[in-house]
């Protein structure tokens, strides 16, 4: 039986996701080296991700979200980015999305 997500879950996701955006959308969010896509590419990814999952019924393009979280969770973790003294530690964010992510599936 699949899991009924309520709006306020769902709402909650989205605003976790916003933040994210505004992380990879920050002036001083470094290009990663053997990254493949770059974190203002993430941050549109997520924007997408974003209106899935506010879409009323069940999620679509279930994998799609689950891997776009998932990279930028892994470009939140990485050690140049933990770097930038953000006002929220990057890592705790990253450890957010993965939470995100759990709940997804």
């Amino acid at each position: 039986m699949p899991v009924r997500r309520t709006p306020q879950i769902k709402e909650a996701m989205v605003n976790a996701l916003r933040t994210v955006m505004e992380y990879l959308n920050h002036p001083d969010m470094p290009k990663l080296p053997n990254a493949r896509f770059e974190p203002k590419e993430l941050a549109r990814f997520l924007d997408t991700c974003c209106n899935l999952i506010e879409t009323p019924g069940r999620l679509q393009e279930k994998k799609y979200v689950l891997n776009d979280i998932q990279l930028a969770a892994d470009c939140l973790s990485n050690p140049a980015v933990t770097k930038i003294p953000f006002a929220v530690r990057s890592t705790n964010i990253a450890r957010m999305l993965r939470e995100v992510i759990r709940d997804l599936k």
